[in-house]
C-alpha cells in the first residue's frame, strides 16, 4: 500500500483504482450472460413496401434472415464458448495480479500475446510459469501451492480443502486460453463454418486409404500467414468442438473461483483478518475442449 499520499499522488490514485476494481468487479458477469443466450427470443421483423405500405412476405431478404435464424443454435454455442474463453482469461489475469503490488489494470494491459500465452501454457501443464516461481522458507512452491498463493496470498490458504479438482479446473481453463484460433476468429470477424473438420488420409502401397485423424465436429476457421520478406506462406485449418451446456457449467465454476479470489482480496483491502468464501466443489472432469489443426506451409526463408 502507498503510505505517503502527498509524495506519491499518482501511485495512490492507482492504488485506489485497483481497490475500486475489486469492489465493483462482478465475477458472475460471464455466466449471467451465457445462461440467457440459448433462451433468447427473436424479434419480430416485417418488411414493408415503401410505395404501397403493404407487407412483403416472400422477399429474398426475408428468406436470408430466416436462414440465419435457423443457424442460431450454432451461433449461440459459439458465443457461449467465447464467454467461457473471456471468463477463463480473466481468471488467468487475476492469478498474475496482486493487491498493492501488481494492479489488475496493469496485468490486463501488459500481459498480452506471448507475455500471457507462455505462462498460461505452463499452467495448463500443471507447471509454475518460468519467471514466476515463489520460494518461501527457501523452498520453491509446488504448482498447487503456487496457484493457492497467487489466488489468496498464502500457500496454506486451502490447507483444509482436499478437492484437487479445483487445480484441474485451473489447468483445463488455461489450456482453453492457450489456443486462440477460435476466439481470434470470433474477435476479428474471420469467416467460419459449422460442421465436420478436415478428414486427412493416406494411401498405402496397395492404394487403400487409412485415416490419419479422428474428425472433430464443431467450429471451423482458417488462419492465413504471409511473410513476403522471408518468402513464407502458410495456411491453417482449425476445428474446435462446441458444447454450450458444458461451457456454462465451466463458466459458473470459474466465476465461483474468481468470486472467492475477489472476496479474499476485498478483505485484504479492508484490513479484515478472515473472510468466508465458497469454492467450486467436485468440478466435473473431462471438460477439455477437443480441437484439431492442420497447417500447410510453402516457401522458405531463402528467397528463390
Amino acid at each position: 500500500m502507498i503510505q505517503d499520499e502527498a509524495a506519491f499522488p499518482v501511485l495512490h490514485m492507482i492504488d485506489r483504482m485497483d481497490h475500486r476494481f475489486y469492489r465493483e468487479f462482478d465475477p458472475f458477469y460471464f455466466w449471467t450472460v451465457a445462461e440467457c443466450v440459448h433462451s433468447a427470443k427473436h424479434a419480430s421483423i416485417n418488411m414493408v413496401d415503401k410505395g404501397t405500405s403493404e407487407l412483403v412476405n416472400d422477399h429474398s431478404l426475408m428468406q436470408r434472415i430466416e436462414r440465419s435464424r435457423e443457424s442460431y443454435s450454432n451461433y449461440s454455442s459459439y458465443l457461449v464458448r467465447a464467454l467461457r474463453y473471456f471468463c477463463s482469461e480473466t481468471l488467468m489475469l487475476l492469478l498474475f495480479s496482486e493487491v498493492g503490488n501488481n494492479p489488475f489494470a496493469r496485468v490486463a494491459s501488459v500481459m498480452r500475446g506471448d507475455k500471457l500465452l507462455s505462462p498460461v501454457r505452463a499452467i495448463s501443464k500443471g507447471e509454475v510459469p518460468s519467471g514466476y516461481a515463489v520460494r518461501i522458507g527457501g523452498r520453491p512452491l509446488t504448482f498447487e501451492e503456487w496457484v493457492t498463493f497467487r489466488a489468496f496470498g498464502s500457500p496454506d490458504y486451502l490447507a483444509n480443502d482436499h478437492d484437487a479438482s479445483l487445480f484441474e479446473l485451473v489447468k483445463d481453463e488455461a489450456a482453453l486460453v492457450s489456443e486462440r484460433g477460435a476466439i481470434n476468429a470470433f474477435k476479428h470477424g474471420k469467416a467460419v463454418s459449422f460442421g465436420d473438420g478436415l478428414a486427412m488420409s493416406v494411401a498405402d502401397d496397395e492404394g487403400e486409404y487409412q485415416a490419419l485423424n479422428e474428425v472433430v465436429e464443431g467450429l471451423n476457421w482458417v488462419d492465413w500467414f504471409e511473410d513476403q520478406k522471408k518468402n513464407l506462406f502458410s495456411i491453417s485449418f482449425g476445428t474446435e468442438a462446441l458444447g454450450a451446456e458444458q461451457d456454462k457449467k465451466r463458466i459458473f465454476a470459474t466465476g465461483l473461483l474468481m468470486d472467492a479470489i475477489v472476496q479474499a482480496r476485498r478483505a485484504e483491502i479492508d484490513g479484515e483478518k478472515s473472510v468466508t468464501i465458497q469454492l467450486p466443489a467436485e468440478v466435473p472432469q473431462g471438460s477439455t475442449v477437443k480441437r484439431q489443426k492442420f497447417k500447410i506451409s510453402l516457401g522458405s526463408k531463402d528467397k528463390q
